[in-house]
């Protein structure tokens, strides 16, 4: 973040909160926007007692990168935090305030900008989904969870849940079982189906959800590579709303669930570019394939209502 002759350097206030046997807890933090990643994660390990502090959502080369690159505490999206053991001073002195970890492995933080504060003007952040129509169908993409492709959690995944379930009464908690389910679906008997896989019958959906799809590639070899791949790098799942249940009105039409790779996971940086590539393509053709399908039944129906009406017309003379 730029700072300005005569302007103070831009300060965030990150609120860490945890949830303990007597309630929620809190506290907060004051640190300059052009903090790093690794001196913001070596402080919360100091106020938190614990050895050390990591962050799932961010990789470890992201160290050096300041908080107003990477975008923590600039708004009220939350950032998990994976709490390391409490320190032996901590543990030793039983005057001194329990530490998260006594009742916590992870914390969630979030913050805003303190008023009155320098910010540049790309601290702000695209609407999760937009709250007035644009006359044209709507699918908001999120950064999925690989372990337990849950809605829910940190960054811009624990976002989908909190407006999900504030503005369109979803479940957070019902995508997780049913993805999972998809997933089997697509990969049974050992070989993974190619193409767009729509959810069957006897699987039972999230209430809020008119239909589901999942996306594992467009060949079976790309199939086999992502329902082979222990981080689902590139698996895409289309969540299609109800019409009661979309947020803010009815153009909103879908979540596009997908997972990517992660930098610490991967051998090298070729690997690791070539699923990114592969999330972006596998993304862009599971819509495509779904946009396709309802254009084929629109017209299916469109023929069906026609040989109907000359059916009715050919009776009445």
């Amino acid at each position: 973040m730029a700072s300005y002759p005569g302007e103070e350097e831009a300060v965030v206030e990150v609120n860490l909160e945890w949830q303990e046997t007597a309630g929620s807890q809190s506290c907060q933090l004051c640190v300059a926007s052009t903090t790093t990643l690794a001196e913001f994660k070596a402080q919360c390990a100091r106020v938190l007692q614990v050895e050390l502090v990591h962050c799932p959502d961010f990789n470890d080369d992201m160290d050096h990168q300041q908080l107003c690159e990477l975008g923590i505490g600039l708004s009220e999206v939350p950032v998990l935090l994976d709490l390391g053991p409490p320190l032996l001073e901590a543990k030793s002195e039983p005057s001194e305030p329990p530490s998260a970890t006594a009742v916590a492995s992870r914390i969630f933080v979030y913050g805003l900008i303190s008023e009155g504060r320098a910010v540049t003007s790309g601290a702000s952040f695209t609407p999760i989904f937009e709250s007035s129509s644009g006359g044209k169908n709507f699918a908001s993409v999120n950064a999925g969870n690989p372990k337990k492709l849950k809605v829910g959690g940190g960054t811009i995944n624990g976002q989908f849940a909190q407006e999900l379930r504030r503005v369109a009464g979803h479940d957070p908690d019902s995508y997780s079982p049913a993805h999972e389910a998809l997933l089997r679906v697509a990969a049974q008997a050992g070989t993974a189906r190619h193409g767009l896989v729509q959810a069957p019958a006897s699987l039972r959906l999230p209430p809020c959800l008119e239909a589901a799809f999942i996306y594992l590639g467009r060949t079976p070899p790309e199939a086999e590579q992502v329902a082979g791949d222990s981080g689902r790098g590139g698996l895409v799942i289309l969540d299609i709303f109800e019409t009661k249940s979309r947020p803010y009105h009815d153009q909103n039409v879908a979540m596009v669930y997908t997972v990517g790779p992660q930098r610490g996971f991967e051998p090298d940086d070729a690997t690791f570019l070539s699923k990114v590539r592969l999330v972006g393509r596998n993304v862009a053709a599971a819509c495509h394939d779904y946009n396709m399908q309802r254009s084929r039944c629109s017209q299916l129906y469109e023929e069906f209502e026609q040989t109907m009406l000359r059916s009715r017309v050919k009776r009445c003379v």
